[in-house]
C-alpha cells in the first residue's frame, strides 16, 4: 500500500519537474521578448532590492517567485495593452472600414438617367365596356354602377386611404370580386399610356433603347414605368411567377457632361396622375415623393441627382462592415429576388400585414399560403399605422433594419412651369443640370492593414512576429505532449 502511495508521489513530483523544466526552457529560447527575464535564476542587485521593497510594502515577503515578478509583470501588462490595442484595430475595422469621399471630376463621369413612373388616378372612358364583359364571364351579382365603385376603391386606395373601406367590414357594402380576381380585374380596366413618346430635344431616345412602358404593381396602384431596372421583375406578366435576375433585359441611358439634355415627353395623359423621378435601381414605395398633374394642364419638371457609387472593393467586406448592400447580395427577402432598401421596407410591410391582419394586399408578390387582402382586410391594415412609418408605436423604435443601396441616386425634382392646356395632359421631365460632384465610397482598412497594424502593435510592446505566436503554440502543444507528457527532463542553461 505504502508502495503504491510513495510510486504515485513520485510520478506526481516528476510530472511536475517535467513541466516546469518545460516551461522554463521554452521561455528562455522564445523569440518574444520579456519571457526569458521571467525564468532567468541570476539577477540584477537593483532587480532584487526594488522587489523586495514592493513585496514588504504589500505584505507578500514569502512570495515563490518574487525575484521574478517584476518582469512577469511587465510582460503581463505589456501583453495587456497589446491586446486591447490590437482589439480596438480589430472594431475600427468591423465597424468603418469604408470612407466617403467627394469626386468633383464631372468632366470623367456618366450620370444615369432616372427612373420615370407615371401612375393614372382615373379610368379610360371604355373601362364600362370592360367591366360589363368582366361581369358576364366571372359571373358576378352585381350592376355595373356597384362594380364601378368597388373598382374605383382596388384601384385608387392606398395606405393613406384605407379607412374608408370601412363600409366592407361593417357589411354596408359587400365584397363583389373574389381577391384572386383582383390582379386580372385592374390589369383589364386600368388605362394605357402611348409609348414611344419619349424625346431627346425633339428626336427619339438613342435606338438601342426600348422606349415602351412597363406596367408594374406598386404601393399605389398600377404604374407605368419607364427606364427601371427592376419593373421586369414586378410587371404584371411576371407578377406570379419567380423571375431570375439573368433575364432582366434592362437598357441603361446615361449622360455625359457634353452630351444635350434629355428630355422625356408624355404628350397624351387623358387622365390625372402622379408621376415619380426616382432611381432606376430602385422601386417605389407609399413613402416615395411624387408630383400630380390635373387633367388638361401641361407640366415641366426638372430634376437633379446625386450619385453615390461604391468600389468594388468593398464587396469582400460584409453588409454591416460596409454600412450598405449591393442588389445582387445574398438577402432575406421572401418576395423580391432582388435587394434594395424600399425593397426591404416593403418586405416589412408584408410581414407586419401577415401578423395583424392575416393577408396581403394584392400589389405584392407573395408565397404559398399568404392569402390576398380583401376590402376589409385592407381596411384592416388602416388600423395600424406602424405598417406605413415602420416604427413602434409605443417605443418608437424601428420595427425592421434596412440598409442603404452602396450604389444609389438621389433624385430631387421641382416644377419648373405649369399651366392649363387646351389639349389633352402633357408632360415633360428633363434634367436641369448636370451634377458637379458625386461621392464614392473607398475602401481604406484592408485585411492586409489590419494584420500589419496588429502585428506592429505585438511587435512594439513585445518584440515579436507571427513566428513568434507559432513558437509559442508550437512549445505547448506537441513539444508538451513529447516532453511533460512523455516524461522527458530538458534543462535549459539560464
Amino acid at each position: 500500500m505504502y508502495k503504491n502511495v510513495d510510486r504515485s508521489r513520485r510520478k506526481r513530483s516528476n510530472f511536475l519537474r517535467s513541466f516546469y523544466d518545460h516551461v522554463v526552457f521554452t521561455f528562455s529560447i522564445a523569440t518574444m521578448h520579456g519571457l526569458i527575464h521571467v525564468v532567468r535564476s541570476r539577477r540584477h542587485i537593483f532587480e532584487r532590492q526594488v522587489m523586495d521593497c514592493l513585496l514588504r510594502i504589500f505584505h507578500f515577503n514569502q512570495f515563490v517567485f518574487r525575484d521574478r515578478l517584476l518582469w512577469m509583470g511587465l510582460v503581463v501588462g505589456a501583453f495587456g495593452i497589446a491586446t486591447q490595442q490590437a482589439l480596438e484595430a480589430w472594431r475600427r475595422y468591423e465597424t468603418s472600414p469604408v470612407v466617403i469621399t467627394i469626386e468633383k471630376d464631372f468632366f470623367n463621369w456618366d450620370v444615369e438617367n432616372p427612373s420615370i413612373l407615371i401612375c393614372l388616378r382615373d379610368k379610360p372612358a371604355s373601362s364600362y365596356k370592360i367591366m360589363e364583359d368582366f361581369i358576364k364571364e366571372y359571373k358576378i351579382t352585381a350592376e355595373i354602377k356597384e362594380l364601378d365603385e368597388y373598382v374605383n376603391d382596388l384601384l385608387f386606395k392606398t395606405y393613406y386611404t384605407y379607412s374608408s373601406l370601412e363600409k366592407y367590414a361593417n357589411g354596408s357594402k359587400k365584397e363583389l370580386v373574389s381577391p384572386d380576381l383582383y390582379v386580372e380585374l385592374i390589369t383589364r380596366v386600368s388605362g394605357k399610356l402611348e409609348t414611344k413618346q419619349q424625346k431627346v430635344k425633339g428626336t427619339l431616345w438613342p435606338k438601342n433603347v426600348d422606349s415602351n412602358y412597363t406596367r408594374i404593381l406598386t404601393e399605389f396602384g398600377l404604374c407605368h414605368s419607364f427606364h427601371s431596372k427592376l419593373a421586369y421583375y414586378f410587371e404584371i406578366t411576371n407578377f406570379t411567377r419567380e423571375v431570375p435576375q439573368t433575364e432582366s433585359d434592362y437598357q441603361s441611358i446615361t449622360k455625359n457632361y457634353k452630351d444635350e439634355v434629355l428630355t422625356f415627353l408624355q404628350p397624351q395623359v387623358f387622365v390625372k396622375y402622379l408621376v415619380f423621378v426616382t432611381d432606376s435601381h430602385e422601386m417605389i414605395d407609399i413613402t416615395s415623393h411624387y408630383h400630380t398633374g390635373e387633367q388638361t394642364t401641361t407640366a415641366l419638371l426638372a430634376f437633379n441627382v446625386i450619385d453615390i457609387i461604391s468600389d468594388e472593393a468593398i464587396r469582400d467586406l460584409s453588409p454591416k462592415q460596409r454600412n450598405c448592400k449591393f442588389n445582387d447580395d445574398p438577402h432575406d427577402l421572401k418576395h423580391s429576388p432582388v435587394y434594395t432598401y424600399n425593397l426591404c421596407r416593403i418586405e416589412c410591410r408584408i410581414n407586419l400585414a401577415l401578423k395583424y391582419c392575416n393577408c396581403t394586399p394584392h400589389y405584392y408578390k407573395r408565397n404559398a399560403g399568404e392569402q390576398i387582402c380583401n376590402m376589409a382586410g385592407m381596411y384592416c391594415l388602416s388600423k395600424h399605422p406602424e405598417v406605413v412609418s415602420l416604427v413602434d408605436p409605443k417605443t418608437e423604435k424601428s420595427l425592421c433594419h434596412c440598409l442603404q443601396n452602396c450604389n444609389l441616386q438621389a433624385v430631387t425634382t421641382e416644377v419648373v412651369s405649369s399651366g392649363g392646356w387646351f389639349l389633352t395632359t402633357r408632360l415633360s421631365v428633363e434634367f436641369q443640370s448636370f451634377p458637379k460632384e458625386r461621392y464614392r465610397r473607398t475602401l481604406i482598412f484592408t485585411k492586409t492593414d489590419i494584420l500589419i497594424q496588429i502585428g506592429g502593435i505585438y511587435g512594439l510592446f513585445l518584440g515579436c512576429s507571427v513566428l513568434s505566436f507559432i513558437e509559442i503554440s508550437y512549445f505547448f502543444t506537441l513539444r508538451f505532449i513529447w516532453g511533460v507528457l512523455g516524461n522527458r527532463r530538458i534543462k535549459a542553461e539560464i
